[in-house]
């Protein structure tokens, strides 16, 4: 994969962002949320490959939430972020169920929202993983482009990086 490296200079004004992150609308969100959930819980096809559920307590209700993220995965651990208020949930560490490819498991969950970790951890997968690696973060990036620290920091301003590790196999 040949990848082009910022080169600092900004574009002309007539040229879209290089990079930039990528949120959907939250009416869009809500109109798709509950149908990502039903499909991951079937199994979700090519996208049980990027999506997963990720089910958890709140902190001060007590209530069982469930959401659909896009997820990375290296063995028992697996990744995703959030910049989304539910993230606080995690905080300190809390028990989790995540569901890939309609299996569910148990795991646990830690975050961190110390920017140096949350930009190594995002340039490693970006290097190793590409594209696809970019949408399972939820960034937008133009195709064989790799961008600046800076620019990066500025996408993952207010993201979490939250680490499970599953239980068993």
């Amino acid at each position: 994969m040949s990848v082009q490296k910022n080169t600092g200079q900004k574009p002309a004004k007539w040229q879209a962002k290089p990079a930039m992150e990528s949120k959907p609308p939250k009416a869009l969100m809500k109109v798709m949320n509950p149908i990502m959930t039903l499909m991951v819980r079937r199994g979700g096809g090519r996208m049980g490959d990027q999506i997963m559920l990720l089910t958890f307590r709140g902190r001060k209700s007590g209530r069982q939430f469930t959401t659909p993220i896009g997820y990375t995965r290296e063995g028992n651990v697996v990744t995703c972020f959030t910049d989304s208020q539910w993230g606080k949930n995690l905080v300190g560490g809390a028990p989790v169920k995540v569901t890939i490819k309609g299996k569910e498991k148990e795991g646990y969950a830690e975050t961190t929202s110390d920017k140096g970790q949350v930009l190594e951890y995002v340039k490693h997968n970006l290097s190793k993983g590409g594209p696809q690696a970019a949408r399972q973060m939820g960034l937008s990036l133009p195709k064989g482009y790799l961008p600046s620290d800076d620019e990066l920091r500025t996408m993952l301003r207010d993201r979490i990086l939250i680490s499970i590790k599953l239980q068993g196999k």
